[in-house]
Order: structure tokens, then sequence, then C-alpha cells
């Protein structure tokens, strides 16, 4: 399991992006958003915190974009309402702000998008309710991509009812779905 921590600080001896046939291992998101997209090599993970620069936010999700072209899938867990949310009462109630300053006022969802190639149903958890510092978990298993969180004060548990984004439209849920990925 790869073990990506936040771009905000960044490190020689620390990866803030990357690929792992099998899983991401994403330690103390506290105001940070993970992306984790499936791949043809496994996940394509990033641990991006809420940065004051967006030119720099901007250089590093066009870097990730360069391992997780092709996905078939993409996810975003994090503390979305607690910075990355757009103030306007759409995108409250769907997500599909998703605002970080973008240099060209762009939002994350449309960002990630653009540099990843990735057109399809975008799955979103906001993690801002559990407390403290979290470790969150994404594990490639029989098809599918499962997420945990954990904290000192929150024994792990596994996340589910995602919100599905479809462009800039917020989707119902699926009927009887797995939820399956296929690679």
């Amino acid at each position: 399991m790869k073990k990506l921590n936040s771009n905000g600080i960044k490190t020689a001896d620390q990866e803030w992006y990357g690929v792992d046939k099998l899983g991401i291992l994403y330690p103390a998101v506290s105001s940070c958003v993970t992306v984790t997209c499936v791949v043809k090599g496994g996940l394509a993970g990033l641990h991006l915190a809420s940065l004051a620069f967006p030119a720099v936010t901007d250089a590093d999700i066009a870097e990730y974009g360069k391992v997780a072209q092709g996905a078939t899938a993409m996810y975003l867990v994090g503390m979305l309402s607690l910075r990355w949310e757009d103030d306007s009462k759409e995108s409250k109630r769907n997500f599909t702000g998703l605002k970080y300053g973008a240099a060209d006022g762009g939002t994350l969802i449309a960002r990630l998008r653009e540099k990843t190639g990735f057109t399809g149903v975008v799955w979103v958890k906001d993690t801002s309710s559990l407390a403290g510092e979290l470790e969150i978990t994404a594990t490639l298993a029989e098809g599918a991509v499962i997420f945990k969180v954990a904290a000192t004060n929150l024994a792990e548990q596994r996340l589910a009812d995602f919100t599905s984004i479809g462009g800039d439209v917020i989707l119902p849920p699926p009927n009887n779905s797995s939820r399956c990925v296929i690679l």
C-alpha cells in the first residue's frame, strides 16, 4: 500500500501522489481532500491540501493528471465542507462547486476532469463531520474501491453513501448497485 502525504508539505522522502496496484493510504487528513482514480496500473492517488496559492494547486493537479490518464473511476474523499465548498447554495447541495481558488476561477472537479481526461461520474464523500486528523485508505478489491477511515478517537469504519456527480449535475443513487469498477 502506497502512503501519500499532503502536497502541502513536500519533502524529498515523501510522496503526495502516485500509483499502487492495490491500495493508497492518506494519513493526517485534517483539511485536505483525497483524489483516487482507478487506472490501468491500479489506483492513482492524490493527497491535496487546501493551499492559499492557486498556481501551486493547479500545478500539482496537472502533475497528478499525468498518472491518472485513462481513469475508469474517480473518487473525492475528505474535508470538503470544511475548506473546499463554494458559497453558493447549489454547490453546497451537491459539491459541484468545490472551489480552491483556481487561477482561472475553475472548480476542483472541473480541473481534475480537465487534467485527467476523466468524463464519467465522480463519487464524492465529505468526511468533515468526523473529528480530528483522519487516516483514509482506498483499497482495490474484487473490482471495487473500498474506502475506510480511522482516527485516534474513531474506530476504523467503512465509508458508504457517496454522492455521485455527472458533469455539474447531482445524480440519483443507483438502485441495487455494487458500484463495481470495470478495469
